[in-house]
């Protein structure tokens, strides 16, 4: 949030203005080890009787096998990280921001310059901050296009 990481920031994110001119930019990293958490998540669920332990250790072991393929493992991530950016968004502007998700960005040049450990990689960055004016429209697809009914 502090102008001197923004200004940091925007080359990286091929100068778009709203990087600098946001109140914040959030970074959204993907965790390529996501399955490490397993036992924090899972453990005070099974203390607590929400679970047997018996379920917790299966659902562990299914989570760590799945993570032992790296293409499940970097998928998982983008989608982890998809849905929290999407529930960011949607929270900020229930609180009267507005935010922008930006996909197109340096993504190796967003890891060496803010020193971003291996085991994550760059999503996307959403600006937040109150709108100087009304966004502009936009057009999406109509549901029929991009959705099969069976």
């Amino acid at each position: 949030h502090s102008q001197e990481s923004k200004d940091r920031l925007l080359p990286i994110a091929f100068n778009q203005k709203q990087v600098s001119q946001a109140s914040a930019v959030v970074a959204v990293l993907g965790d390529l080890q996501a399955n490490l958490n397993g036992e924090a998540v899972y453990g005070p669920l099974a203390e607590a009787g929400y679970m047997t332990k018996e379920i917790k250790n299966t659902l562990l072991g299914q989570i760590n096998g799945a993570y032992q393929n790296s293409g499940f493992a970097r998928d998982a991530a983008f989608t982890n990280a998809s849905l929290a950016a999407m529930q960011l968004m949607i929270a900020a502007k229930a609180m009267g921001y507005d935010t922008c998700a930006m996909g197109g960005f340096d993504k190796e040049a967003f890891v060496k310059e803010f020193n971003i450990d291996e085991r994550y990689v760059p999503v996307m960055l959403i600006s937040v901050g109150k709108p100087v004016k009304p966004a502009h429209k936009s057009n999406r697809f109509d549901v029929s296009d991009v959705s099969t009914w069976l």
